[in-house]
């Protein structure tokens, strides 16, 4: 019968030729050390299989349990192999909600271990960075089918949390929204409303206080510097409301979830209500 082989060794020994034909031979001398070594010998001694079997027993504390097939030492080394080279690396899960099973781990250096955690897998909206676990709970969704959702078609993901965000709800007043739209099409940063918004008034404002200064007397400046504001500041309100009201969101979604579990009927009463936007107001004055 064919030696079982993880994924993780898989893919090493595939990658070998490429990266000098090193691993292949490191593998088999690991193979021969747990044919003739005690685990004592392996766990103890830094020249033999002491890093491997310290990532081996640390990954079997956190998960209280391996696979069957990797659950003792010596066939964990014959089925996934000694790490790579000398450097740091950690026994990894590809998948952070699957088991340490063959199929679903690797070696992975620091950085790596880092970017597959699920609490730094991140989705990139417009040019914010969500945390899934965050958009799981603004979503209402489970961590496990948004992170699904987010290996499958990010673009899903994506189009959901537009329809949930808060601050996508922003929209130009009605005096400027003609012509704030036609410039907001030349939105060559891909900014949401909300921020681009925010961009193009502050440095209107900052344009128009500039003139001023040269034209004091120009009550045509000072009422397009006074609309500018106006606009600056309730797009700031905005942001700020949207913010509070995401925060309280994941807030109310954490109450409800440590609840545990609650009928549907109950469900519907617990949810989540934000507060009314701010409103524009019109600049009055000189």
């Amino acid at each position: 019968m064919p030696q079982l082989q993880s994924a993780g060794l898989q893919e090493l020994l595939r990658t070998d030729p490429e990266n000098g034909g090193t691993y292949r031979a490191r593998y088999n001398s690991a193979l021969t050390l747990v044919e003739t070594r005690s685990i004592t010998e392996l766990r103890e001694s830094s020249n033999l299989l002491k890093r491997e079997y310290s990532s081996w027993k640390n990954a079997k504390h956190r998960a209280k349990g391996l696979h069957p097939a990797i659950s003792d030492f010596k066939e964990f080394i014959r089925v996934h192999g000694p790490m790579p080279d000398d450097g740091e690396w950690s026994l990894d899960r590809i998948n952070p909600l699957g088991p340490y099973s063959p199929p679903n781990i690797r070696w992975l250096d620091p950085l790596g271990q880092t970017r597959n955690r699920t609490n730094t897998l991140i989705l990139n909206f417009y040019d914010k960075q969500i945390y899934l676990k965050d958009a799981a709970l603004v979503l209402n969704m489970s961590y496990g089918s948004v992170y699904k959702m987010f290996s499958r078609n990010p673009k899903e993901l994506f189009s959901l949390l537009e329809k949930e965000s808060y601050a996508m709800q922003y929209d130009f007043p009605d005096e400027f929204k003609e012509e704030l739209e036609a410039s907001y099409a030349n939105n060559v940063h891909n900014l949401m409303r909300l921020d681009w918004i925010l961009e193009y008034a502050y440095i209107e404002m900052m344009r128009f206080a500039g003139e001023i200064e040269d034209t004091p007397h120009d009550y045509l400046l000072k009422e397009q510097h006074r609309n500018a504001v106006s606009v600056y500041r309730h797009a700031y309100a905005f942001k700020q409301w949207a913010h509070e009201q995401r925060r309280k969101k994941i807030s109310h979604a954490l109450d409800v979830r440590t609840a545990g579990p609650l009928p549907d009927w109950e469900l519907e009463t617990l949810q989540f209500t934000p507060t009314p936007p701010p409103e524009y107001s019109y600049p009055i004055g000189n």
